[in-house]
């Protein structure tokens, strides 16, 4: 299953419907072969987005629009976009950062450690001081 590798996640755009997110630090342009087959499998013909930001950051190169045929990747469609649509950006924004939450691990908290009923060794030879209680009772 490529679903650890990638995700496709689908926008309310008619020219762009489909974003490809992937889920680990490694290009999506390595997946290609696989995300055509996801493709196939929904039967989907038209444009993509290809989302780097994961890797590459909020940067000129983030966004890569391709064609899919329906069968493949027409390889002299892929271009870096510059307008990227206000409303795609929005999706990528967000599948984006549910991914980072994803990949990071929280911290392992902290076990603390279980109190001790015993005295500790350094009281142990140190002489009990007498209550008040006790003071008077001597006396």
């Amino acid at each position: 299953m490529n679903r650890d590798k990638f995700k496709i996640v689908e926008t309310n755009n008619p020219e762009y419907r489909y974003i490809i997110e992937p889920t680990m630090y490694i290009s999506i342009t390595r997946y290609i072969p696989e995300v055509a087959e996801e493709l196939k499998t929904i039967n989907y013909k038209g444009k993509v987005i290809f989302d780097n930001g994961l890797i590459t950051g909020n940067t000129i190169g983030r966004f890569v629009e391709a064609y899919f045929n329906g069968k493949t990747f027409d390889s002299s469609s892929f271009i870096t976009m510059f307008n990227v649509p206000e409303d795609v950006k929005e999706v990528a924004d967000k599948a984006l950062e549910e991914i980072k939450k994803s990949l990071i691990k929280p911290p392992e908290e902290k076990k603390s450690p279980k109190k001790s009923t015993s005295k500790s060794p350094q009281n142990k030879d140190k002489p009990k001081k007498a209550t008040p209680k006790e003071e008077k009772d001597k006396g």
